[in-house]
């Protein structure tokens, strides 16, 4: 057993975090519903091992408060949100803590988000693009395949890319190899490319060849 020493409020989460001293050592930051549920006060004794179960529960609860205003703004991928509380530290603990809780209450689906990620982009990205980047957001290869095979590329949206490429740009070969890599670097598939691009008249010349 130890002696709880002392208990200051701090200006943490709006004066909602008090650090929790025991034989006058720190101990660590205790959101105040933590304090008020396992009755941490002043002057009591607590079994240290109790105090520390209950800093990992204050912990999960500030994570969640955390997150949750984080999702609200916008949809994120389970490895985003660890990747965020990673950058607050957040020990492992109680990131798997707050992963566990958001997986429960269905706040966080690595399908859902892909096909969410997939509707807003696919109109300026090609497949190969939209797949690049869902990899990097951590969503698996069987999730983005299974998305991306019920997602054809929007061809208005690839021509769309193509006549602002082209735009007072005289149409020879020459541009017409640089539409090509353009269109590519946007993760098109190279069959929809050839489709588009072969809808446009190429018979002008560059003075400059001449």
């Amino acid at each position: 057993m130890a002696l709880i020493t002392d208990i200051v409020q701090t200006t943490r989460n709006k004066g909602q975090m008090y650090e929790v001293f025991v034989d006058g050592e720190s101990l660590g930051l205790y959101h105040i519903e933590t304090i008020v549920k396992h009755r941490i006060v002043k002057g009591s004794n607590v079994d240290v091992e109790k105090l520390t179960n209950a800093l990992v529960e204050s912990g999960t609860l500030l994570a969640m408060e955390k997150t949750l205003n984080l999702i609200s703004k916008s949809m994120k991928t389970e490895k985003e949100i660890k990747d965020y509380l990673k950058g607050k530290n957040y020990n492992d603990k109680i990131i798997e803590n707050v992963i566990c809780k958001l997986n429960e209450y269905n706040y966080i689906n690595d399908e859902v988000y892909a096909k969410y990620f997939v509707s807003c982009h696919s109109k300026k990205q090609g497949n190969k693009k939209l797949k690049f980047d869902l990899i990097k957001k951590g969503v698996s290869e069987e999730v983005i395949n299974s998305v991306l095979d019920e997602t054809e590329e929007d061809l208005q949206g690839l021509k769309h890319l193509a006549e602002k490429y082209l735009k007072n740009k005289v149409k020879d070969f020459k541009t017409k190899s640089k539409l090509f890599a353009h269109l590519a670097s946007k993760g098109y598939n190279y069959d929809n490319i050839n489709k588009v691009i072969n809808e446009f008249d190429w018979s002008e010349q560059n003075e400059d060849w001449l």
